[in-house]
């Protein structure tokens, strides 16, 4: 998983996941969109005004909910967002 950070100069966060074909087929693509969507929402940030794109590669096919909660969240936490 990979997190890329910019300003956005709104009030609040938003967050596009794009996910790798070599995940799987489009419905496997679509559930993990829908997972980094929730894991987004479910993360308290102390900063706002920021747009993040969080790209998942072949190596996310076998990530569930947690692995993917933490990676997000250790990223976040290197860019000090949390």
């Amino acid at each position: 998983m990979t997190l890329f950070v910019i300003d956005n100069g709104l009030p609040y966060n938003r967050v596009g996941p794009v996910i790798s074909k070599k995940v799987g087929n489009s419905v496997v693509r679509h559930r993990y969109c829908r997972l980094i969507r929730e894991i987004f929402r479910l993360t308290e940030f102390e900063k706002a005004g920021y747009d993040m794109v969080v790209t998942a590669g072949a190596a996310a096919s076998d990530a569930g909910y947690y692995e993917l909660g933490s990676s997000f969240r250790r990223l976040a936490g290197k860019l000090s967002l949390l």
